[in-house]
């Protein structure tokens, strides 16, 4: 049976760091097992470690609590889908990507200074692709890099960690389930985190081309859409989401409108609009209970946004 390789050093004091087989099938009904440590040299405490794993996943926490730097090279060897999070101690932006490693060794080094910390999903080639299949049309290009078996990145460079994506990271960090059901709720995140890194891989390729925009304003705009798909009941201000996105408030209002034509508040308005009819259509509430859940402050202001927009009363609809 095909395995993954994992094996990490410390330079500084030539200690194996974690060294581990990986079964590359993809078993679905199989638990995961579970490690924590600590690298210690003397009296002193490198970083803390923990490790998900299972047959064709290995998820990796490391966290650095050294003062000093220390540098650990790892190196995975077989076909492996990385997904990459990395924080950073200082004010630099937490970053993201995606690497494909042939089934030559891949290797990594990693300098960690005091409080950064690292994040990391190893999946097998199987595994990948029972979550993604090969005719994703978001993938297509990453796909064919793997099935060519040609070491790749998905993105040419790192791109910032979004609130979403790091309140996934955090959702599997924090997972207090157990067995089969930690398997399947922690699965259904990493399919999540996936594609939503592939839906900005596929924003970046439709609008590479654009004249004005370049490849990290395009991601900062396709990350700020994606934090409206999930929070547009209780959507952030204009001002909190250009913080969220790093990006300046006139330019974010600007670059939404010419990438998805409509404003921002259009765009949240429309969502809202979308989650209220199919509501009205379930018929499993009353009015006052969809504004609310609309995110609405009352009935009145709920029903002038719904006419509005549609042309009617919502009371049509529960007829």
């Amino acid at each position: 049976m095909e395995t993954l390789k994992i094996c990490g050093r410390i330079q500084e004091i030539n200690t194996e760091s974690i060294q581990t087989c990986l079964i590359s099938a993809y078993q679905k009904g199989q638990v995961f097992e579970e490690i924590n440590y600590c690298m210690e040299c003397g009296q002193l405490i490198l970083f803390q470690s923990k490790i998900l794993k299972a047959s064709g996943i290995l998820i990796r926490e490391v966290k650095s609590i050294q003062s000093s730097d220390i540098t650990e090279g790892l190196e995975i060897s077989g076909e492996s889908i990385i997904m990459r999070f990395i924080i950073k101690a200082d004010k630099e932006r937490p970053t993201h990507n995606i690497i494909y490693g042939s089934n030559s060794n891949t290797c990594f080094v990693k300098t960690y200074r005091e409080t950064d910390s690292i994040f990391m999903i190893i999946l097998s080639r199987e595994f990948y692709f029972n979550l993604i299949p090969h005719s994703y049309e978001s993938h297509k290009e990453f796909a064919s890099h793997v099935i060519n078996e040609t070491t790749s990145k998905l993105f040419v460079s790192d791109l910032p960690i979004d609130p979403l994506i790091g309140g996934i990271i955090n959702e599997i960090k924090k997972c207090k389930r157990e067995g089969l059901f930690k398997r399947i709720f922690i699965e259904n995140k990493v399919q999540e985190l996936l594609l939503i890194q592939l839906e900005l891989y596929l924003h970046q390729q439709k609008y590479k081309d654009t004249v004005g925009f370049n490849e990290d304003e395009i991601t900062k705009v396709c990350q700020a859409k994606l934090i409206l798909d999930s929070s547009f009941t209780d959507a952030p201000t204009i001002c909190a989401l250009s913080k969220k996105v790093f990006l300046n408030e006139t330019k974010l209002r600007k670059d939404f409108k010419s990438y998805y034509s409509v404003t921002i508040k259009n765009y949240i308005i429309s969502l809202k609009m979308n989650y209220a009819l199919r509501l009205l259509c379930e018929k499993k509430h009353n009015i006052t209970e969809i504004a609310e859940m609309c995110g609405y402050n009352g009935l009145v202001q709920f029903s002038v946004a719904f006419k509005k927009f549609y042309g009617c009363s919502p009371k049509k609809y529960q007829i």
